[in-house]
């Protein structure tokens, strides 16, 4: 029976022991057999081909430079508009209700962005966004949740 598959991705240490191993003249095919992934799997000659590839193009990555971007969807709005949402947070915080409504009515940028990016903005500048539960007759009457 074949092994299952490794997803477990490289470290920056065992990509500098791939770098490391290349200058001293190993091929790819011994470098894979001689350094493992976290979960104890072997990279594949293809991988370390990659990691010798990105360290002559980028460097060797060590621990505390800023990783690659994960991927995703850009982000819908600027620094600047997050920056204008985080002082609206502190600037009406105690005397006012921070809400989606508020943003959109004192932004015109707000305007054109959905109201959920707004409520990220919103919980990425420290107030946390509570979505009422539509409320039925049931519920009302009885209490039941």
């Amino acid at each position: 029976m074949p092994k299952a598959t490794s997803f477990a991705r490289l470290g920056d240490f065992a990509r500098g022991v791939i770098w490391g191993l290349s200058l001293a003249g190993w091929g790819s095919r011994d470098i894979a057999k001689a350094v493992k992934k976290p979960d104890g799997a072997r990279p594949s000659k293809d991988a370390v081909r990659d990691v010798l590839q990105d360290c002559e193009n980028e460097g060797v990555p060590w621990a505390g430079q800023k990783k690659k971007s994960a991927a995703g969807a850009k982000r819908a709005t600027t620094p600047a508009f997050d920056t204008a949402v985080r002082k609206l947070v502190y600037k009406y915080r105690g005397s006012a209700k921070v809400t989606v409504a508020l943003v959109k009515k004192l932004y015109k940028a707000a305007r054109k962005v959905s109201d959920s990016t707004i409520e990220r903005r919103l919980g990425e500048a420290g107030i946390s966004h509570r979505r009422v539960p539509a409320c039925t007759s049931h519920t009302r009457l009885w209490g039941a949740g």
